[in-house]
């Protein structure tokens, strides 16, 4: 028998990464990927067998079972996913419990119970999944073009499901969900289209020996995977137009093409050329014409995979309202840009800057969490040869360019259908209504017009192949492996003024040629106030319009910058290969201090803008409710709605009189990590920070402060209590809950993922019952389970960063909250050892239910049809005596009947219940800041 250490040998792999063996790591996965999804039979069934199958086996007969095991054993979680031709099943969990974990997971497929008790309750859950994305604009697009496409075509099918097509329709024929469901297993669950991929500390022949073990009784009934050779976009689905109406005020044209399935042209990857030069935004491109004449701010194009034997190509670009005026101008401009191509000779340099750039992505490939990785490779197991299944996704060797030639010359108008999604884009009494998600759309055929300016596209003197990119990398430093260097565990400073703070930390951990930049700009006029805040919001969005061009470059050159807004300033993020990140870091740091306002293109961006804050208010509940849950407990948080007030009033002469101020700081404080022994490297960064940081000035600036009462609730904290072991206890009952809790309110009671037929009061009365459950559950635990409990959670607090931006993320965190407590996390997993079971029931009597009461802020979304069905009062049982009784907006009127005190808020009493609460203590530091000096 051939050893998986022998096979390993034929596998490719990255240069900085030798997979045969890792004993050190710290979390363990597993993926199994079937070749069979929702393109296959009824209408979400692939789907609802994903659900069904994770509650129960012979072996392990509790439906909880795995993943209870998964949360309590080995701190981890599993998840699965249905696309069109596959299912993907997958866990992570701490290297110590894998094998334990495999032994559960593998059940799933070879014995599975298919539990009826759990039928109806999974079929519940799926058509809650459903409801969730009815009003998301991603979900009905694609359902609309499945909708749309050959008819008796499997691409039409519906494939997430809901009740109507999972139980209504088989049982009006007299068949069970759960018959159908378990067919389908036995019929397409085969060894032999099924790929997995585990991860773990032990060595390869372990794995082998374990997977042998518990694996090798899966059914093979050799299945043939189905292959579709006929195309969903037919002659009659081609030279069409479909209007759509979204739920957001999204403007967007999307074009398709039919594509031949390249899937097996890896090698060649002749999608990864025409993709690169059609995409492109820089001077001559597509993206860079269109946004000179104001017609459109975003532009992308990608070959769509559908299946095995069919691909579309799709274009989408994000329209302005003079683009949506034009659209069909817009076409014309991207065919312009195709004809080009069809007449150029296909360019081997560009070819080759691709391919280079592929290549030191593999090659520095960092790694990535455990569950993801083999999610990804299981799935990827299908489509390469097993020397490639590493590679395969980064490889271009063999350049072909009348293979190149070829798959340009078929997009052609003939084959095409566009899609317009504008609120406009078509009048509602036009409208026709698809099927699941109820979506508003017409269809028309292409006019002759359109047609012949297709077909007759002159070419455009606007229009050219990029330029050399001048940030490709060449130099990459990185410290040997042989060479040791002194170097500091954590961040250090090494320079400290009164106007900037810079941190420095020797990485030697990641052995990548990659670096980043972070700098913390404070301002005190960047927040003050919600017209400050959208002030400051267009000037970063303007500046990353400015330099579209450049930052694409860079982008190609797998280097990155980012511009966020705060509550204290901006923060602005570089990162990439360090060769030319700091070409790059003075190229952005120019356009942030030498902006030049363009009318045109501030009209646009601000269009976007005030778009971005519209519809806010069209997003789901639960996203209302962790938005306001939010602006709650923080300090200073402005509302999309003040900020809409403010954004319609600002001018583009507002943002010249306003940005010098801005980038007049009172402060910088950065961070550098670098995985290369010589901080005077540090320097080549100097003049950028230098050209930022300008002379200190005193800006008036008008605060509005706000008196602050006592805090809503009576305190309750024990000043004898640090508060660093409060939080370690708070986690740890996290711990202990999370499993109980999902099983209970999601899986049983049925609250998830959204309560559609359940009222917020309901649901809060369901979670107030499983809270009243809590206690015991901990009382329950023996002394063996709760040690477990606590050894699982400090293995996942220390869990090791996988990769140097992560680690980058978390010293930053460190940073930019004042706190540098660059050991927290030791520190937080060292309590959790020490917590008994005696101090965790304390801390659940004292701070989460004291004397009966439970201690707790409820954000409740309630939509008007639920006001009106509550048939009496919207509650908070808020019960403090400052607290005076209000009208919501619905002019819904307290209950008489009811015997605790009904607080109904609208939006100015929530804020002056907000505004009674004490502020809480910010960040400062763990230690005097010269502790951190290394200067």
């Amino acid at each position: 028998m051939t050893t998986a250490a022998a096979i390993f040998e034929a596998i490719r792999t990255p240069d900085i990464d030798n997979r045969l063996y890792h004993p050190e790591t710290d979390r363990a996965s597993a993926a199994l990927d079937v070749n069979v999804g929702f393109l296959t039979n009824a209408p979400g069934l692939a789907h609802f067998l994903e659900h069904l199958l994770f509650l129960g086996t012979e072996k392990y007969p509790r439906e909880n079972e795995y993943s209870q095991y998964l949360s309590d054993v080995g701190g981890g979680y599993s998840n699965a996913y249905t696309g069109a031709e596959n299912t993907n099943y997958y866990f992570e969990v701490s290297a110590a419990f894998l094998e334990g974990s495999l032994d559960r997971f593998a059940q799933f497929f070879t014995s599975p119970l298919f539990d009826a008790s759990c039928t109806e309750r999974e079929l519940n859950a799926v058509d809650s999944e459903h409801k969730k994305n009815l009003q998301e604009d991603d979900w009905r697009l694609q359902q609309l073009e499945q909708d749309l496409s050959r008819d008796q075509h499997p691409y039409k099918k519906f494939g997430t499901g809901n009740l109507e097509t999972l139980k209504v329709v088989p049982e009006s024929r007299g068949i069970k969900t759960r018959e159908l469901c378990i067919e389908f297993y036995k019929q397409h669950y085969s060894a032999n289209i099924m790929k997995l991929a585990v991860l773990g500390k032990e060595s390869l022949d372990q794995l082998q020996t374990w997977v042998e073990e518990k694996f090798s009784s899966i059914a093979n009934r050799n299945v043939t995977p189905a292959e579709y050779l006929e195309n969903p976009m037919g002659p009659n689905q081609l030279k069409t137009l479909i209007r759509v109406r979204p739920v957001k005020d999204t403007q967007m044209l999307t074009l398709l093409f039919p594509w031949p399935d390249t899937t097996r042209l890896y090698k060649k990857s002749p999608h990864k050329y025409i993709s690169h030069l059609i995409g492109h935004e820089s001077e001559g491109s597509i993206l860079s014409l269109l946004k000179h004449e104001g017609l459109a701010s975003d532009f992308s194009c990608w070959p769509s995979h559908g299946a095995n034997g069919f691909a579309f190509f799709k274009i989408q670009i994000y329209l302005s309202d003079k683009g949506l005026e034009r659209w069909e101008d817009i076409v014309v401009i991207v065919f312009q840009y195709i004809k080009m191509l069809q007449s150029t000779q296909v360019l081997e340099w560009v070819y080759e800057e691709n391919a280079i750039m592929s290549r030191l992505a593999f090659k520095y490939q960092e790694k990535i969490s455990a569950s993801s990785y083999c999610s990804g490779l299981a799935q990827s197991m299908h489509d390469y040869d097993k020397s490639d299944i590493l590679c395969g996704p980064y490889m271009m060797e063999d350049f072909d360019p009348t293979l190149i030639k070829s798959m340009i010359d078929l997009l052609q108008p003939e084959c095409l259908r566009i899609m317009l999604v504008a609120s406009s884009a078509v009048a509602p009494e036009e409208c026709q209504l698809a099927p699941w998600y109820g979506t508003e759309f017409k269809v028309e055929s292409f006019s002759e017009s359109l047609i012949e300016s297709l077909k007759s596209a002159p070419l455009n003197s606007s229009l050219s192949i990029p330029r050399v990119n001048p940030f490709i990398p060449h130099n990459f430093p990185i410290i040997p492996a042989d060479q040791t260097v002194d170097a500091f565990e954590h961040p250090r400073i090494i320079k400290d003024t009164p106007t900037t703070r810079l941190w420095f930390l020797l990485d030697t951990k990641y052995k990548v040629p990659r670096t980043s930049v972070t700098m913390m700009i404070k301002s005190p006029v960047a927040y003050a106030s919600p017209r400050f805040a959208v002030l400051t919001h267009l000037y970063c969005d303007l500046v990353t319009d400015a330099l579209n061009q450049s930052s694409y470059l860079a982008e190609m050159a797998d280097l990155c910058f980012a511009l966020d807004v705060t509550v204290e300033g901006i923060i602005l993020s570089v990162g990439g290969y360090s060769d030319k990140l700091p070409m790059f870091l003075e190229t952005v740091v120019q356009a942030m201090t030498r902006l030049e306002v363009i009318p045109e293109r501030f009209t646009f961006v601000k269009e976007e803008l005030a778009r971005c804050y519209s519809n806010f208010e069209i997003e789901n509940p639960d996203h209302h409710a962790s938005y306001f849950l939010t602006w709650l407990l923080q300090e200073k948080l402005w509302t999309d709605a003040e900020k809409l007030q403010e954004i319609a009033f600002i001018t583009p002469q507002d943002i010249v009189n306003f940005y010098p101020s801005l980038m007049n700081p009172v402060h910088i404080e950065a961070f550098h990590p670098w995985d290369f022994g010589e901080i005077g490297l540090f320097g080549s960064f100097s003049e950028p920070m230098y050209s930022l940081k300008t002379h200190l000035s005193h800006i008036a600036v008008s605060f509005q402060t706000t008196k602050m009462s006592t805090m809503l609730w009576k305190s309750t904290c024990n000043s004898a209590v640090p508060l660093e072991i409060l939080v370690a206890r708070a986690l740890l009952l996290d711990q202990i809950i999370s499993e109980p809790c999902f099983d209970t309110l999601r899986t049983k009671e049925q609250l998830g993922y959204v309560a559609w037929k359940r009222d917020p009061l309901y649901v809060e009365s369901r979670i107030h019952a499983f809270w009243n459950s809590v206690r015991d559950i901990i009382v329950g635990l023996s002394e063996e389970e709760f040690k477990r409990h606590c050894t699982t959670l400090s293995s996942k607090i220390l869990q090791k960063h996988k990769y140097m931006m992560a680690s980058t993320e978390y010293y930053w965190d460190k940073i930019s909250n004042g706190s540098y407590d660059f050991t927290r996390r030791e520190q937080n997993a060292q309590k959790v050892s020490e917590i008994s079971k005696d101090e965790l029931l304390s801390f659940h009597d004292t701070f989460i239910r004291k004397d009966g009461d439970y201690r707790k802020l409820s954000v409740q979304i309630w939509s008007s049809q639920g006001i009106k069905a509550a048939g009496g009062a919207v509650t908070e049982d808020l019960k403090d005596g400052d607290i005076d009784m209000v009208e919501c907006d619905a002019k819904v009127a307290k209950d008489e009947g009811s015997s605790m005190d009904i607080v109904l808020t609208d939006d100015v009493s929530v804020a002056d219940m907000r505004n009674r609460w004490a502020l809480s203590r910010g960040g400062y530091p763990v230690a005097s800041i010269n502790t951190f000096y290394s200067f």
